[in-house]
């Protein structure tokens, strides 16, 4: 009886509800989250070689190679576990809908759309990713439907416009022509958009037929069609800038291409709208709409290093540029914004700490929006004030800093080698590193290692791979707000640098491992000068 009661006391508060509070029971009955499951899941942010099965382009080896925005408007990758049996990956997002993005044969994505509570399996046949929703039915094809598109009705190995837009990929393309750099991307440029004048119909036929059918709902339906418009938009600014004096025939190919998707679906707008910044293409078209109205406009500034140097827009002059503009929506203006703060605090070589911490004060005033403010704080390790010494972190967590450290081998050469788990330099110096120690061993020598590398897990993982188990180890904890860290100048890695026997710094720029003539004759200058 006591079960029939309490059943009818729960119909008798349903019917009593409001109408905005059967809502509110319907919102908190969302599960608020997509569940991933991946088995025997393989890395695809490189591509492999066939011919030589080695990694020849690509963004990541780490595994992070899921790509999702967060209910902030926030792009983020997410790591699965390579070949593991099974393993799961959670999106939390209050989202109706939500885009996925998995990196695809190193420089390609494979994008999804998935739906709030869904639970979605992935199995792989050789790199291949194929994807099966488990809570509800879904047409097979139309889930994986970047995938189907590119084994099925592309005419080459990528989309023509991937390649279109792909330096990575023109470059690989060019490995055996003997035409110079511009004559190449030129003639590719020109190929490619033809066919994307080709490929593009058959994605709208593919599409249309499927809506005909019943087998694609009206939301992937649009989101694929204005993907597709939104990327060829992207390729347009890029061909067709207003500075070019004359329009080249892969311009006019894309204006075309642009011109019949406008002409067979006029009632699919490709303007700008807030409501898109969920989506990662749209995203990437309003950054280069943005980059196309500053081009020229935006210095580039230069760093030089030995044998290298590297290149980068003037970030703080592009945040009080974009700040004084109104051509932009106020969220518009915060995600470029928030983009503008990511690329200057990734680039500490290029801007000091103060300012750094000026224009990230300014960011978080100008906007007031602290998700966007933590998310930069957690990921570069922000601290609001600057510290003068160079913080290090031991294999087996102890804090040191670098002076007490050189100070504690007092007595002896300390040559040291700044290097990150992500530097492939750096790894191809270790075996002469090892080399090194073996020919001086029994001299007054400390080798010590500082890493970059912003997480410890990284490192470790990096030290027990390439078995980096001789000198001193430690991991540098205050990157972002070390004064002393910065005065060293740093520009590039792997960097060497020698302090003497009385712990003072003698070489700023000293030869790597490989190099091993000139450092043992410079080893041999400190060396004999502490008898």
């Amino acid at each position: 009886m006591r079960y029939y009661l309490s059943l009818f006391a729960v119909l008798l508060v349903t019917m009593s509800c409001t109408k905005e509070e059967q809502v509110s029971e319907v919102e908190k009955e969302k599960p608020n989250q997509i569940v991933l499951i991946f088995n025997k899941p393989v890395k695809n942010g490189f591509a492999i070689n066939p011919e030589t099965g080695k990694t020849s382009h690509g963004r990541t080896n780490k595994g992070d190679e899921i790509q999702v925005i967060d209910d902030h408007y926030m792009a983020h990758r997410l790591t699965f576990e390579e070949g593991a049996e099974y393993d799961t990956v959670v999106i939390h997002s209050k989202r109706d809908l939500v885009e996925m993005k998995l990196m695809y044969k190193g420089i390609d994505d494979l994008t999804y759309l998935f739906e709030n509570g869904d639970s979605v399996l992935f199995t792989y046949e050789g790199i291949k990713p194929t994807a099966s929703i488990l809570n509800r039915k879904a047409h097979a094809e139309v889930v994986n439907f970047s995938l189907f598109i590119r084994d099925s009705l592309a005419f080459s190995d990528h989309l023509a416009i991937t390649l279109l837009q792909n330096p990575l990929l023109k470059m690989r393309e060019m490995r055996d022509s003997k035409m110079s750099f511009d004559e190449f991307f030129a003639q590719l440029d020109n190929e490619a958009s033809a066919r994307v004048i080709e490929e593009t119909p058959l994605y709208y036929d593919l599409l249309d037929q499927w809506k005909k059918e019943g087998l694609i709902d009206e939301h992937q339906y649009r989101f694929r069609l204005e993907n597709i418009a939104r990327t060829m938009q992207i390729s347009d600014l890029s061909l067709n800038r207003p500075d070019m004096e004359q329009q080249s025939p892969a311009g006019k190919n894309i204006r075309k291409a642009l011109e019949d998707f406008k002409t067979r679906y006029p009632d699919i707008e490709a303007g700008r709208s807030d409501s898109l910044l969920y989506n990662s293409v749209y995203q990437r078209y309003l950054a280069t709409a943005i980059a196309m109205q500053y081009r020229g406009k935006i210095e580039m500034i230069s760093q030089e290093g030995r044998g290298a140097g590297a290149r980068t827009l003037n970030h703080l002059q592009r945040y009080d540029s974009i700040r004084a503009t109104s051509f932009m929506s106020p969220l518009e203006k915060k995600l470029i914004q928030y983009q503008t703060m990511n690329a200057m605090l990734s680039q500490p070589n290029f801007f000091s700490i103060a300012n750094r911490l000026k224009y990230l004060t300014r960011f978080r005033n100008d906007f007031q929006d602290s998700a966007m403010v933590q998310s930069l704080i957690a990921r570069y390790d922000i601290k609001f004030e600057i510290e003068d010494e160079v913080m290090l972190e031991g294999t087996n967590g102890e804090i040191i800093s670098l002076n007490e450290l050189v100070a504690s081998h007092k007595g002896n050469v300390i040559y040291v080698d700044f290097w990150a788990s992500w530097c492939g330099p750096c790894i191809r110096e270790m075996p002469n590193s090892k080399k090194l120690q073996s020919d001086m061993e029994g001299r007054k020598i400390t080798y010590l290692y500082i890493s970059s590398d912003r997480k410890r897990k990284p490192w470790k993982a990096s030290m027990k791979k390439h078995q980096l188990d001789q000198g001193l180890h430690y991991r540098i904890t205050n990157a972002n707000t070390s004064k002393g860290l910065e005065d060293m100048r740093i520009m590039f890695i792997p960097r060497y640098m020698i302090y003497d026997t009385n712990g003072k710094l003698v070489n700023e720029d000293a030869p790597r491992p490989g190099e091993i003539d000139k450092l043992k004759a410079e080893f041999g200058r400190y060396l004999s000068s502490q008898g």
